[in-house]
């Protein structure tokens, strides 16, 4: 009798202590099966066509590839990017330390694989370091999420030339990110864009 109680006791006290470490792999495996990862590579892009309202001193970039148009007003410094009927004011910088010509190169377009997710890289203030905004628009759910990242290195004598020359390549890990540059790698965050 003594002997079963034993084993009972014993039986529990295992059971104590495993539990624990089953639930916590358990959550483990679940979050990381619900963690999303998605990766964005560069794509080559041409701007159709630019409009120009001198009136207005608006500029209309069109992208019809990607279906992606970039309003400039100049008179208010704003920029409106449209994907598929939705709109985020970004914070495009077509006039600081730069012309408009140079500001468009520097946009970066970039496309999930797999999937329709679009992620557009806009130059925005620079001080020390090039600064860039990030502007994921998520096709399935039909929302914009915004980033930033800034090149923050002085290895590099040509920053502006090293990004215009250096594919863009994203991995996205739910609302994460981490950029590839060349050699370098930047991280950060997503946050959902509200009006």
């Amino acid at each position: 009798m003594e002997t079963i109680f034993l084993n009972k006791g014993l039986r529990y006290m295992i059971a104590i202590v495993i539990l624990p470490f089953v639930f916590y792999s358990f959550e483990n495996k679940s979050k990381q099966a619900n963690q999303s990862t998605l990766k964005f590579e560069e794509l080559n892009r041409k701007i159709e066509s630019i409009g120009k309202n001198v009136e207005n001193l608006e500029y209309k970039i069109v992208l019809k590839e990607f279906n992606l148009f970039l309003d400039l007003h100049l008179e208010t410094e704003s920029t409106t990017l449209t994907v598929k009927d939705k709109d985020i004011l970004t914070d495009f910088n077509f006039t600081y330390d730069t012309d408009l010509e140079s500001a468009l190169e520097e946009i970066k377009i970039l496309k999930s694989s797999p999937g329709n997710d679009i992620i557009v890289i806009l130059p925005t203030t620079t001080e020390e370091f090039l600064t860039f905004q990030l502007i994921l628009f998520e096709s399935r759910q039909n929302i914009f999420k915004e980033g930033l990242f800034e090149i923050n290195t002085h290895e590099i004598n040509n920053i502006r030339k090293f990004y215009l020359e250096n594919k863009v390549e994203l991995m996205q890990f739910d609302d994460s990110f981490e950029i590839t540059l060349g050699h370098f790698k930047y991280k950060g965050k997503f946050t959902e864009y509200t009006k």
